[in-house]
């Protein structure tokens, strides 16, 4: 039986190329070898994703504000109505930026950031810390017009100590209410890479208690003021990521019946949690490739938690 598939979200990487080197991410080295769809084909997308039920358009990367055309993206999805958003690390994004990309259509932004200034610019390059900082202030000027204004922070050895201070910092000083938290994934780096660096950002199993009592000081902290964190299901297993315990969704996942991912040359995947490329649209149409059998594959495998387990952002949703 051929399950349903309702493109309700798109998660388009809509550039590999990066103006950092942050050193848990070797993304933008695949960059050199990216031919990125043209604008034209990125509106046949948004088109054909409309058709099969699109509701929100999410832009990352790389990093998404290197698209010459990001602008023009953001427009076309906003005359379907959908609700757009976009994963950035900040640093080119000044305050026209900030104002061009809200009356483009921008209702949500993601900004990443690693903790305070010495480690998040330890891995993400000198004075980014104050880049980003200020395009948060930018698009805070501007909060009435988006949805949210996030800070997206990967959890590694640099940082896990410091989840819950950096959290209330950023929630006190600079009115930062909405937050997501994910584990350090290897597959951000190439093999040879992960294992000059994997000391520096895998959290040891004698340490993981201290990373446990982080997220819970910062679950009962959104208690007491009402901060939007990814659920205490979703957090709590955080911990066990780290383990390399296999993290699949209790009642299997359903994230590709709902949406899918496409890659800056046109690769259609299921899901960037398992990286099977399921068509090109290049070649053929999303609605073709969604109703083919190796999509149909991957959503039986994600409903019967064969995947090999993830805990990106998507998941949380799930609960």
């Amino acid at each position: 039986m051929k399950n349903k598939v309702s493109i309700k979200r798109l998660n388009l990487l809509i550039s590999k190329r990066c103006n950092l080197h942050c050193r848990m991410c070797d993304y933008r080295l695949g960059s050199l070898f990216t031919k990125e769809l043209t604008i034209d084909q990125i509106k046949d997308l948004i088109h054909d994703a409309v058709d099969l039920g699109l509701e929100q358009l999410e832009l990352s990367g790389g990093e998404p504000m290197l698209y010459k055309d990001i602008y023009k993206v953001i427009e076309y999805g906003k005359s379907f109505g959908l609700k757009i958003m976009m994963m950035t690390n900040g640093v080119l994004i000044g305050e026209d930026e900030v104002e061009k990309l809200v009356f483009s259509g921008l209702q949500g932004v993601v900004i990443s950031l690693e903790g305070f200034e010495e480690i998040n610019d330890k891995i993400r390059g000198l004075g980014n810390y104050e880049k980003a900082i200020n395009a948060i202030k930018g698009f805070q000027k501007q909060k009435k017009h988006m949805d949210f204004i996030k800070v997206g922070i990967t959890i590694s050895q640099y940082n896990y100590r410091q989840l819950f201070s950096f959290t209330k910092y950023l929630f006190e000083k600079l009115g930062i209410s909405c937050f997501s938290y994910n584990p350090f994934n290897k597959e951000m780096l190439h093999k040879a890479n992960f294992l000059k660096r994997e000391e520096e950002f895998i959290i040891p199993p004698d340490s993981l208690s201290e990373l446990e009592e982080e997220i819970e000081k910062i679950i009962d902290y959104s208690k007491s003021v009402n901060l939007d964190i990814p659920n205490t299901n979703f957090l709590r297993k955080i911990p066990n990521y780290f383990t390399n315990e296999v993290v699949v969704p209790e009642r299997g996942c359903t994230v590709p019946l709902n949406g899918c991912s496409v890659d800056a040359s046109g690769k259609v995947y299921a899901c960037w949690g398992e990286p099977v490329v399921t068509g090109d649209l290049t070649e053929t149409s999303l609605q073709n490739i969604i109703n083919s059998a190796k999509y149909q594959t991957q959503c039986e495998r994600a409903l019967k938690r064969l995947w090999r387990g993830c805990l990106t952002a998507c998941y949380t949703d799930i609960h």
